[in-house]
């Protein structure tokens, strides 16, 4: 197919041997992996492939109307290769140079001759923006592979461990901590097609993993399910969850009989703080800096002076190797320069350090939402719902969702057009819902909508997105997850 080094190459498949199978051979080309959220279309898919420069996607079958309807708006693809069977083909992009996995694999061919270092990018990994549209993280192959190193190392893997992966591999959790380690270890790793609170244990207990890997608000709904008197009675060793509740670790440890550990990172700067591998789970923390290969601190975010311990500030890391963090935001040396300020990459998260050395985070600093272990940009939500013909002007929150662990919801505060009836607003609610479910990822469609007169705002007619936060969805707000749709929040 003509693919060569430094070439994006854009993989749209959920879990799936599949989905390794075509990792592991775009990055043994040397080319650079862009894996795809199955959840995109429109605009936020469009975005991510031309801002990629990707000629070729390696897309699932049951992906191609998705890609059919924004293919002639992505002018660098000219190549597919589809991931399924010939038969279940209903529609492919007119035009385009095609073929399937299964035809590839039935040729010959010798394995490329092409010479690799840990400092090589291997995939770009695209994450949400704040002030502007998803940038992509350039992970060299090093990066990706220390991930799988330290949690073979803190979470005490062997060979004889088995994973089980409910979390998707196109997002950096998985890809690193999942399928590098099992690479590494050479062991057997279970993939499920996403996660599932209510048979979580079941499948534990159905394949054998002795190790998982959770996002918060997944650990909350575990411990949500009702307890049976064997939930220890199963082959797990070791689960690790980021964030979690204080307390709720050892309450996960004595119901589920296995160790449990926290850790922070981010697409940018890898895992730089984990659970020790010989320390007891502490509330709140999310574990010690890995020295061998970080710094860190903590922050005053206006100045960037240091902060004593048990002061909230900015977290800022930086690498001891430079292959261990990413390379930069791809085409977007503004965004790249902007985070790395003082010699010290800036985060966005608010966290703090106690005495002891442990870390614990706070808060996110940035304007990110995150909802069902998605991060989502009020920027492009709010982009999305400002092509609505009926809107004025949007701001985009996220409110707490009352679960521990970080959840949250999006709140759209929407100044609708003059004509729109604000005393009757539910002929309008209803069509921007519908709008925003057309264009967007089904997580990041507001759950609330506020229809107001005027956006509040400072001096300087910045909107005051806090005082959005603080006025919550009590009042008129709107939610579309109650019948009928468009009824008050309660």
């Amino acid at each position: 197919l003509g693919v060569r080094p430094g070439e994006r190459v854009a993989l749209m498949a959920g879990n799936s041997v599949d989905f390794v199978v075509c990792f592991c051979a775009i990055v043994r080309l040397g080319a650079i992996v862009v894996p795809i959220n199955l959840a995109y279309k429109g605009g936020f898919l469009e975005h991510i492939l031309n801002s990629a420069g990707a000629r070729m996607i390696l897309a699932e079958v049951g992906h191609l109307e998705v890609l059919c309807e924004s293919w002639s708006r992505m002018p660098a693809l000219d190549a597919l290769v589809v991931l399924g069977a010939a038969a279940d083909i209903k529609r492919l992009p007119a035009g385009v140079e095609s073929t399937t996995l299964v035809a590839l694999e039935s040729m010959h061919a010798s394995p490329p001759s092409v010479d690799l270092s840990v400092s090589d990018p291997a995939a770009l990994m695209y994450t949400s923006g704040t002030t502007g549209p998803a940038k992509g993280v350039i992970q060299p192959h090093g990066h990706i592979l220390l991930m799988g190193h330290l949690f073979i190392e803190h979470m005490a893997l062997t060979p004889e461990d088995r994973l089980y992966t409910p979390l998707p591999l196109f997002h950096a959790n998985a890809l690193g901590l999942h399928l590098a380690t099992a690479l590494e270890l050479g062991i057997e790793m279970v993939l499920d097609d996403r996660f599932h609170a209510t048979r979580w244990l079941d499948t534990i207990r159905r394949y054998g993993a002795t190790s998982t890997n959770l996002l918060g608000v997944m650990g909350e709904f575990i411990l949500s399910q009702p307890e049976r008197p064997d939930d220890a009675d199963n082959p797990l060793r070791s689960v690790n969850c980021v964030p979690i509740a204080p307390g709720r670790g050892p309450v996960f440890e004595a119901r589920f009989g296995c160790r449990f550990t926290e850790l922070y990172g981010t697409t940018e700067v890898s895992i730089p703080i984990f659970t020790p591998r010989d320390a007891p789970v502490r509330p709140g923390a999310a574990g010690k800096m890995v020295d061998r290969w970080f710094e860190g601190q903590i922050v005053d975010p206006d100045t960037d002076q240091p902060l004593g311990p048990d002061q909230v500030g900015e977290m800022v890391f930086r690498p001891k190797v430079p292959w261990c963090f990413m390379q930069g935001y791809f085409g977007n040396p503004a965004a790249t320069v902007d985070a790395w300020r003082n010699f010290w990459f800036h985060t966005g998260d608010a966290g703090k350090q106690d005495a002891e050395g442990w870390f614990y985070f706070v808060d996110r600093m940035r304007d990110c939402l995150r909802r069902r272990g998605e991060n989502i940009s009020s920027f492009e939500v709010e982009s999305v719902i400002a092509e609505h013909v009926d809107v004025q002007e949007v701001a985009v929150v996220g409110i707490d969702a009352g679960i521990p662990g970080g959840e949250q919801e999006v709140l759209a505060c929407v100044v609708p057009a003059t004509h729109v009836d604000r005393r009757a607003p539910e002929p309008f609610i209803d069509a921007l819902i519908a709008h925003c479910e057309a264009r967007m990822p089904a997580f990041a469609v507001p759950r609330y909508v506020r229809v107001m007169d005027a956006l509040p705002r400072t001096p300087t007619e910045k909107v005051r997105k806090q005082a959005l936060r603080d006025e919550g969805v009590g009042g008129g707000c709107f939610d579309r997850l109650q019948t009928p749709a468009a009824s008050p929040a309660r």
